[in-house]
């Protein structure tokens, strides 16, 4: 009997992913975990005694492979999301103008961006709330506007050397980011880019005792850091 539950949710739970239309393009309208959720318990109920359609739907579990969202960018880029929370970015060229719904947003848990990537754009992960790390390859060269602003949960990311321009607003509001190393590579910084953060976050600046000239004048505005200047 319990068996026979367990094919049965299993067999409604792919056609309601189906009949979702997860294709992950972006702009399609993704399910969040949350929701699957809701619908194993939904239909588990529907046969058998409630302990037991409970076990079955217990028992289900989301492979952490499982494609939420995937698409193709204008630049060629290609992004998946996994259900296990990783969003993945592969091929050459830049993240411009990828959009996320936003049940998938709240999903991201980790950014990972392989090499040939050479720009985050204006805005690419910005109030991903509960995107927490971030793997940046030594390709990337600028990081836009606002590429991680809000990102209130962001904890762990790491500038390579290779990148040369920050925008403003970058790191803005990045409340739980205790720290972050700027290379000497690093030419310009842009307006407010470590707005609203307090005292007890620090940024380093790596080959520098002062800020360079060519950085806005504006760019420690709005903020409290610990700045440490590390000439070397």
């Amino acid at each position: 009997m319990k068996d026979n539950i367990k094919r049965f949710v299993l067999t409604a739970v792919i056609m309601c992913f189906a009949a979702a239309g997860l294709t992950g393009c972006s702009g399609a309208d993704e399910k969040s975990l949350d929701d699957r959720s809701e619908a194993v318990s939904a239909v588990s109920s529907s046969d058998g005694s409630a302990a037991e359609s409970q076990d079955a739907a217990n028992d289900l579990s989301v492979d952490e492979n499982y494609v939420m969202a995937e698409g193709d960018l204008d630049s060629g880029v290609k992004y998946t999301l996994y259900a296990s929370g990783k969003l993945v970015f592969e091929g050459s060229g830049s993240i411009e103008g990828f959009e996320l719904s936003s049940d998938s947003k709240n999903n991201v848990v980790s950014v990972e961006i392989n090499g040939g990537i050479t720009t985050i754009g204006e805005a690419a992960f910005a109030h991903f709330e509960n995107m927490e790390s971030v793997v940046i390859p030594d390709s990337v060269e600028v990081i836009g506007n606002d590429a991680f602003n809000g990102c209130k949960s962001l904890n762990d990311i790491s500038i390579p050397k290779s990148v040369t321009k920050i925008g403003m607003n970058v790191f803005a509001d990045c409340t739980e980011l205790k720290n972050i190393t700027i290379p000497v590579s690093v030419t310009y910084i842009g307006s407010y880019a470590f707005l609203d953060w307090t005292e007890e976050q620090t940024v380093t600046f790596e080959g520098l005792y002062t800020a360079p000239e060519g950085w806005n004048e504006l760019w420690y505005e709005g903020s409290s850091a610990t700045l440490v200047w590390n000439r070397q």
